[in-house]
């Protein structure tokens, strides 16, 4: 049915919607919870799925294969989608200034050790994790990773499963990436919001996301939270030693973004 879905909105496709923003990151962040609610605004069509992935896995589909998966064009909609692999992907923002140049893009940063726990119990249900334990994880990701990048950055067709699955303590090191984004895009087109304060006062957050996106303050009908897990604590000598790994990139972070982004 997808698949068909998709073949009927090839119709037409160069005159639908280019998105107006892009939730860029983070992977188990909350961006499905925070597209589920901006999906509900009746301002906005969102894509269909909700994650396209065209900037990082599907790029070589062209512009118009990204276009089916848009609304037509509409002075009255805002339109956007949701990739949380976008901002640790080498090429993704860079491709989307150049395809999307207005576009803004929305950042949902978590703590990153909880992060990095909540990706490895995804894999692990996927079956995509052989490891049985987090910590097994953590200790093999600096060799899963190795040369992974280089690859990437050398080879722009080159889709690494490597540097997507297991980039578990990876992915939490924001400072760099959230640099990297306000360099391509500017300091103005770039929103960061913290997964936490979205999970505890979500009217909050949506307010900051409606000003930035320019669109009428109506909430949603229902914040029900999206994938939210349950698992059992993080052993202390791990959060210990994660926290220890993090602690210069959170510095950094937090002279970037305020104190806000601080979680240890």
């Amino acid at each position: 049915m997808k698949r068909v879905g998709l073949m009927f909105r090839a119709i037409g496709a160069q005159k639908r919607s280019l998105p107006h923003f892009i939730i860029a990151g983070v992977q188990k962040g909350g961006t499905t919870s925070l597209y589920a609610y901006l999906d509900q605004h009746p301002d906005m069509y969102l894509s269909r799925p909700k994650e396209v992935h065209f900037f990082d896995d599907q790029y070589e589909k062209g512009i118009l294969y990204y276009k089916r998966h848009f609304p037509f064009e509409s002075k009255k909609k805002c339109t956007g989608e949701a990739s949380p692999y976008y901002i640790f992907h080498p090429h993704a923002p860079q491709r989307i200034k150049e395809d999307v140049p207005g576009v803004k893009i929305i950042v949902v940063f978590r703590n990153p050790i909880m992060r990095a726990y909540s990706h490895f119990h995804m894999q692990r249900r996927a079956g995509k994790e052989d490891l049985t334990t987090f910590e097994e994880a953590i200790a093999a990701e600096k060799g899963r990773l190795e040369g992974e990048k280089e690859k990437m950055l050398s080879d722009m067709s080159y889709n690494s499963v490597s540097y997507k699955r297991y980039s578990y303590a990876a992915r939490g090191m924001y400072y760099e990436q959230a640099v990297h984004l306000i360099e391509v895009f500017g300091r103005d087109k770039v929103l960061f919001i913290k997964s936490e304060n979205l999970l505890e006062a979500p009217r909050v957050e949506l307010e900051k996301v409606y000003e930035f996106l320019g669109v009428r303050k109506e909430f949603p009908a229902s914040l029900k939270k999206k994938h939210v897990g349950d698992y059992p604590a993080i052993k202390p000598e791990t959060l210990n030693h994660l926290k220890e790994a993090y602690s210069e990139d959170q510095s950094k972070l937090t002279e970037l973004l305020g104190d806000e982004f601080s979680w240890f």
